[in-house]
């Protein structure tokens, strides 16, 4: 027979290693499936975000699809906007900014000639064209770019629908009065 406290610490031990195997269980089947997890991630976010300004959208008398509708709309407004202002920004220095290049490119290429490595104009020559050919191949080209924006506002539009069902489902329980 063992004594009461190291059976007592063996059923401890036994509960502990259960909700060990337990969490790492479920933690191997999130990492399976991944994008349901992070999807639904995004949708119980965006509905603790979006809640209180629906919920004053509603209160406003707009009706609940009219009201989530326009939640996520300023949603999606907030970077839309902030990304057209960063751009008139820089595009209205870009001259200021090509001049600033060329002029270091130029005291680059001084640096290389006369400078301690004394490289010769077909040297730099060849490590230009190297360097143009990765940027050219690293900058993504306009159809890549639109195809980024479409695949951020499909998942976009993909996270909300749970949204709406999982907000349903709340006030459904009681939890969304």
């Amino acid at each position: 027979m063992l004594p009461g406290w190291l059976r007592g610490l063996a059923g401890l031990s036994a509960a502990a290693l259960l909700v060990s195997a337990v969490l790492w269980l479920s933690t191997i089947v999130l990492l399976r499936v991944a994008l349901v997890t992070y999807s639904l991630a995004v949708a119980v976010l965006l509905i603790a975000l979006l809640a209180p300004l629906a919920g004053r959208l509603r209160r406003l008398h707009l009706p609940g699809s009219l009201a989530a509708l326009t939640a996520i709309v300023l949603l999606l407004a907030a970077p839309i906007a902030t990304g057209v202002l960063i751009y008139s920004r820089v595009s209205s220095s870009f001259d200021e900014l090509g001049t600033a290049v060329t002029a270091g490119i130029d005291e680059l290429r001084n640096l290389l000639v006369d400078g301690p490595l004394h490289l010769d104009q077909t040297q730099i020559g060849g490590l230009r064209d190297s360097a143009v050919k990765y940027l050219q191949h690293a900058a993504p080209t306009p159809v890549a770019g639109a195809t980024s924006v479409l695949q951020a506002l499909s998942a976009a539009v993909l996270s909300c629908s749970p949204c709406s069902s999982c907000s349903r489902t709340a006030r459904r329980c009681g939890g969304g009065r």
